[in-house]
């Protein structure tokens, strides 16, 4: 009897060492099904963050640097996972992957690549010569705003903007992220992945803006760096100890410090500015036009130029800005609003600040429950452009409301 239960335990231990062994020969040798354009629609977008809670529960009570590694734990597939996922895959059962960090990864090095050919480096500015009547759709702080960022972007195709392939339709439309892409929330490497692909498919449409989060390294003391350690390193993305350090560092140096705008009725005197910093909360780079207006006066053939900021000299020329878009350090200067609020002048300049973040962090913190970005509507002459704020509490998701102001006066448009 005894021998019997020997006999059935061993054979029972041989059969499992054989599947063990025959799912580790499956996983060396059936080919990785490839998907090389992962978030590349909205239909994907939403699809990803129907399946994805918007507000993962927090392994810490801090509204500044929020943890989720039980989170990132419980989101990795195993062994046996990434095994059966990969052969449905292959053998057509499964739905396609919604999230690969190899697909962040080579997208990120790819546009690397092709912006710092372009001299896209260090602080520089670009200079935009803006048609008479044109779009600016303007995005403030995300901070990992994932689930809002989806449908902000599916607004933006109610509004005719772009398509489901995330491409911008109208060349006079634009897409101006502020910077502070990444950082206070679960899910800063795909909400930096969605804005890749506007980069990708809109090269001289989409621009993002470097915040503070984006300089000198500021965005390891956040999430980004725990998702990348855990997220990136589980895939083997990356030789670095630390997964993708220098790429994602060379990235976020490729972003500009400020996007100037010139008035189409007075081009080379007077400009709009976007940028993520301005006042008195300078961190970046403390902007000084006498070091550039000769830059912006001149008369460019490209509609896109840009200029390194680096061994300039004041001038004589002058140029007058006449309005800045930009964030604000919430911790010094954040009152109430709904996304879009009008800021003390600058230098004479109206100046504006928009917010996009209503993630369960600046809930908590400040209050904030509102899907937001606004769209700046250009004409000829800059006391005729229109800035509206788009809005929805996300508490009710019942439906985007408008409200729009001049953009110089700050009357509210009827």
């Amino acid at each position: 009897m005894a021998k019997g239960k020997n006999n059935i335990l061993l054979i029972s231990g041989v059969s499992f060492g054989g599947v063990m062994l025959l799912l580790l020969l499956l996983a060396l040798f059936i080919p990785e099904v490839s998907q090389p354009q992962l978030f590349a629609t909205l239909s994907e977008l939403q699809k990803f963050t129907k399946i994805m809670p918007e507000s993962p529960v927090r392994d810490n009570k801090s509204i500044v640097k929020p943890e989720f590694d039980t989170f990132y734990n419980n989101s990795m597939p195993g062994f046996l996972g990434k095994t059966f996922g990969n052969l449905s895959r292959v053998a057509g059962i499964a739905g396609p992957l919604l999230w690969s960090s190899k697909t962040f990864a080579n997208l990120m090095k790819t546009l690397l690549e092709s912006r710092e050919k372009k001299n896209y480096k260090d602080n520089y500015i670009l200079h935009l010569k803006t048609p008479k009547k044109a779009r600016f759709v303007i995005v403030g702080d995300l901070q990992g705003a994932l689930h809002s960022l989806v449908r902000n972007i599916a607004q933006w195709k109610e509004l005719d903007i772009i398509g489901d392939d995330l491409k911008i339709k109208s060349d006079t439309d634009y897409i101006v992220f502020l910077g502070d892409a990444v950082s206070r929330a679960a899910y800063s490497m795909e909400t930096l992945m969605i804005l890749m692909r506007f980069i990708e498919k809109n090269p001289e449409q989409a621009f993002y803006i470097r915040g503070n989060h984006e300089t000198d390294n500021y965005w390891q003391n956040y999430g980004l760096k725990r998702q990348l350690e855990m997220l990136a390193e589980s895939e083997q993305i990356s030789s670095e100890k630390f997964p993708l350090e220098s790429v994602v560092q060379r990235f976020f140096n490729t972003l500009p410090v400020a996007l100037y705008l010139d008035i189409p009725s007075d081009r080379g005197n007077k400009f709009l500015r976007f940028s993520h910093e301005g006042g008195s909360e300078y961190t970046i780079y403390k902007i000084d036009t006498d070091q550039f207006a000769s830059f912006l006066k001149k008369e460019q053939s490209d509609a896109l130029t840009s200029l390194p900021l680096t061994n300039l000299s004041p001038s004589d020329d002058k140029i007058e800005t006449k309005a800045i878009i930009r964030s604000e350090v919430k911790r010094k200067s954040f009152q109430s609003m709904d996304g879009l609020r009008q800021l003390d002048p600058e230098d004479g300049a109206a100046s504006w600040t928009v917010f996009s973040s209503p993630t369960a962090i600046y809930q908590e913190g400040v209050s904030f429950f509102n899907d937001a970005f606004a769209l700046l509507q250009t004409q000829d002459d800059i006391s005729d452009w229109v800035i509206t704020l788009y809005s929805q509490d996300v508490r009710k998701l019942d439906g985007y409301k408008k409200r729009s102001c001049n953009l110089l006066s700050g009357e509210e448009e009827k």
